[in-house]
């Protein structure tokens, strides 16, 4: 038995990794529940962009355009491994909801010309078809089809919050911040 004991720093590192995916899979639980809640009201009063400021560090928060889908992508798989919606299917989305994918820069200590993509949400808008395809376990957040995301506030049942990454404390607290504003404030 020429084992050596486990190093500790090792073992509570990855405590803290799993402590924080738990965190982020609740708090994301959480968010979808609000937005559930609030389905009916209109996607008029999401802006296009927001900056956040976190001590030392400006994120800057935007909605995603079709050329981002594959750095967005890239982020998603890194995190989630292969449990993430096709480039294609996120096309999809994006045509059917222009407001699905934010996306969270970190612009560092106010240069905007260094930016690096720290974070992402997404926000769909969800049909009656799509609430009872999600609630008989036929599709997943991932696999979502065209008909199940809404085109007007008037087919909206729900929202599902999902793919929700925070690369680091200053990006998962934006998203946190921005989901609120999001959610709460008043139109």
């Amino acid at each position: 038995l020429d084992r050596k004991p486990a190093n500790n720093t090792t073992l509570c590192n990855m405590g803290k990794e799993l402590a924080l995916k738990v965190a982020s899979s609740i708090i994301a639980a959480a968010i979808l529940w609000l937005l559930i809640r609030f389905a009916r009201t209109s996607w008029a009063f999401i802006r296009d962009r927001k900056t956040i400021t976190l001590g030392h560090s400006i994120h800057e928060i935007v909605l995603a355009k079709e050329r981002d889908l594959p750095d967005l992508l890239a982020l998603y798989t890194r995190y989630f491994g292969k449990e993430v919606p096709t480039l294609a299917v996120m096309r999809t989305w994006l045509q059917r909801c222009n407001r699905s994918f934010w996306l969270v820069y970190d612009r560092g200590d106010h240069h905007f010309a260094s930016s690096r993509l720290v974070g992402s949400f997404k926000i769909l808008p969800i049909t009656r078809s799509g609430i009872t395809a999600l609630e008989t376990e036929q599709v997943s957040g991932s696999t979502l089809a065209k008909g199940h995301i809404a085109r007007r506030p008037p087919d909206t049942v729900a929202y599902y919050v999902g793919d929700v990454v925070g690369t680091d404390r200053g990006a998962r607290a934006a998203i946190v911040l921005r989901l609120h504003q999001l959610v709460l404030e008043p139109v």
